[in-house]
């Protein structure tokens, strides 16, 4: 979980430094749906699940931001490192889920 978080705080801090302060709402708006949005994707999939469910997600989500308004717009290449970001943490989610209900073999 250390390695997305990581790259969330970066990017976030990416888009404090690089985006304009009229723009900041919906830059975070962008960020936490996308991030929920792609982490629901992951943990649904399961550790093994299929991959092709993140492909659909992100390819929607920009296609909805391009064709949306100006500041809406600008934020369509956001979210794709966003859903990979999710999807990693949703995969973390759905990997300790498995290893939180396995019960430890005793020892001989």
């Amino acid at each position: 979980m250390l390695i997305p978080v990581v790259l969330l705080t970066v990017l976030v801090a990416v888009l404090i430094g690089y985006r304009p302060h009229q723009e900041m709402a919906s830059s975070f708006l962008v960020v936490g749906l996308g991030l929920l949005a792609s982490a629901a994707v992951g943990v649904l999939s399961g550790v093994k699940g299929p991959s092709w469910a993140i492909y659909v997600l992100i390819v929607l989500e920009v296609g909805l931001l391009l064709f949306s308004p100006a500041p809406w717009q600008g934020l369509a290449l956001v979210s794709v490192p966003v859903s990979a970001i999710g999807f990693m943490m949703g995969r973390e989610i759905a990997f300790l889920r498995i290893n939180r209900t396995q019960g430890v073999p005793p020892t001989t």
